[in-house]
């Protein structure tokens, strides 16, 4: 559910996020060459609102400075919340634009 990510539209807002597990996807040439991506689960504010149960993160160079990262792995970073098209009529959440990552206990 991302109904609450919505609700965040273009706010720059401080999230955290448990780490699941490293994906990939293709270019946006359709090229054999992927790009790295992220999922984050149990997305949350500050104040623990949950607003969405995952999202795919694309520019993952803000994590990698943090050495290994493991499976439940939690970060706290900032973003702004964008949408991008789902299907030929269906748009979507995620966050961008993310900086100042760090790792929480």
């Amino acid at each position: 559910m991302k109904g609450r990510l919505g609700l965040l539209f273009r706010k720059r807002r401080v999230f955290t996020g448990e780490f699941q597990r490293w994906g990939s996807r293709k270019n946006w040439h359709g090229k054999p060459a992927s790009v790295p991506t992220l999922l984050l689960t149990n997305v949350c504010l500050p104040d623990d609102e949950e607003v969405a149960d995952h999202v795919w993160v694309r520019n993952v160079v803000p994590f990698l400075c943090l050495n290994e990262i493991k499976g439940g792995d939690r970060f706290r970073f900032e973003g702004r919340v964008d949408s991008f098209p789902k299907d030929s009529v269906a748009i979507d959440f995620h966050i961008v634009d993310i900086e100042n990552v760090e790792r929480v206990h």
